[in-house]
């Protein structure tokens, strides 16, 4: 049976551990690459080879690499989906695997400078796209003018995760390049001609502002969640919804998730 890995990227432990206990079954793995310690259900998914990792830094790019790597050991793995701890499915688990099966292809949200004023970066043109070019370690390795931003929650087919595991492309970015992670995958699989489905993964709302102080105000932290919000959110037909945080108690939508 050809399964999903579910690939979270963590600061400590999900955020709804409760829900993501469906997907603990045949068609499904979970690995969670943390940046703290934390004990509970799921702490047996933490991998044992973790790095340091830094906000906006390549850090987080070689932490995704590490979950891919981890999961790739497993060769039933077919599709390799990135996830934060803030992260909650949209679908029962049933549901997303079939979705994904029938799509059957990487899936990644693709952004040109031309794209400006897109609801997911609203502050991508063409200024911010030359500043993060121009810092790049290599500018002779991408073209200019083709250079694009991605949303960093994807999906990678085995055979697209293994290119990934055996090239490692992180000196072309560098150090100095800022939100590597808004641009390694997707620039590399067009340098390279590897399909995907030009759609977004997982809703990020980066138009309104978090329910509280405590969090960054974009995207928003959601810490109240109606039936009708989530409702809205169905509209942008992605699999899965983030940053909600743990005190938000789930709608009604969800109760037979459980």
């Amino acid at each position: 049976m050809k399964k999903i890995a579910l690939c979270f990227l963590t600061y400590g432990n999900l955020s709804h551990p409760k829900i993501w206990k469906r997907f603990e079954n045949e068609k499904f793995n979970i690995y969670i690459h943390n940046k703290n310690e934390f004990t509970g259900h799921f702490d047996k998914y933490c991998l044992k080879n973790r790095i340091e990792t830094k906000w906006a830094s390549i850090s987080l790019v070689k932490a995704t690499l590490n979950l891919f790597r981890e999961a790739y050991q497993d060769e039933e793995n077919e599709y390799f989906i990135l996830l934060s701890d803030t992260c909650i499915p949209l679908y029962k688990e049933d549901e997303i695997y079939n979705k994904i099966l029938e799509i059957d292809n990487n899936i990644i949200s693709s952004y040109s400078a031309r794209d400006n004023g897109y609801s997911y970066f609203p502050n991508w043109n063409h200024k911010q796209c030359n500043q993060r070019f121009n810092s790049l370690n290599d500018k002779n390795f991408f073209n200019k003018n083709n250079f694009k931003k991605q949303h960093q929650w994807l999906l990678l087919k085995r055979e697209t995760t293994k290119f990934f595991i055996d090239n490692d492309f992180t000196h072309i970015y560098g150090n100095r390049f800022i939100m590597t992670d808004e641009h390694y995958f997707i620039n590399i699989m067009v340098k390279f001609n590897i399909s995907f489905t030009n759609k977004c993964l997982t809703f990020v709302n980066r138009q309104q502002g978090s329910d509280f102080k405590k969090y960054r105000k974009f995207p928003k932290t959601y810490s109240k969640l109606t039936n009708e919000m989530v409702k809205n959110v169905l509209k942008y037909d992605t699999l899965f919804m983030r940053k909600v945080a743990s005190e938000c108690n789930l709608p009604s939508y969800f109760d037979s998730f459980y």
